[in-house]
């Protein structure tokens, strides 16, 4: 970073598992969020150019984290449509070697990626997985929770 040159620091943990900002109790034992560039890796703030959050548009459960956090206050859970879920199922079999009985699929819950950039700043945020609801007829997305 002295000589100018650039550096990409990646995490694969959800904003949400942040030890002082997730959802207690899903947390993990460590900061996730973008502050943790600055604290963990002692980056100075100024220095973090750009922040990207990276999220699917099908969101990937792995059942065995579900049945450990059956009661996460996520209103969106599993893709309840028989087509939709086939479809994808098939999909992600076929197109990224995923194993569908130790997953199920959710729809898109807006809520945390909003809270995700509350906590991040992020700059941009790219969505992956778009190909995989090409066949799927009608795409639910959560964008607010009714209390």
């Amino acid at each position: 970073m002295a000589e100018g040159k650039r550096i990409l620091v990646e995490d694969c943990s959800s904003s949400l598992m942040d030890v002082d900002f997730g959802i207690y109790p899903y947390t993990d034992s460590f900061n996730t969020t973008t502050g943790a560039v600055c604290t963990g890796l002692g980056v100075p703030e100024e220095a973090v150019e750009t922040t990207i959050g990276v999220l699917s548009v099908t969101s990937l459960i792995r059942r065995a984290f579900m049945n450990r956090i059956n009661s996460f206050p996520s209103q969106v859970r599993k893709v309840d449509d028989p087509a939709a879920h086939e479809s994808l199922t098939r999909l992600l079999t076929e197109r990224y070697d995923i194993n569908h009985k130790e997953f199920d699929f959710g729809w898109l819950d807006l809520n945390p990626v909003r809270h995700a950039h509350m906590l991040n700043h992020l700059s941009s945020l790219y969505l992956t997985n778009l190909d995989t609801l090409d066949e799927v007829e009608d795409i639910k997305i959560c964008k607010r929770y009714k209390i």
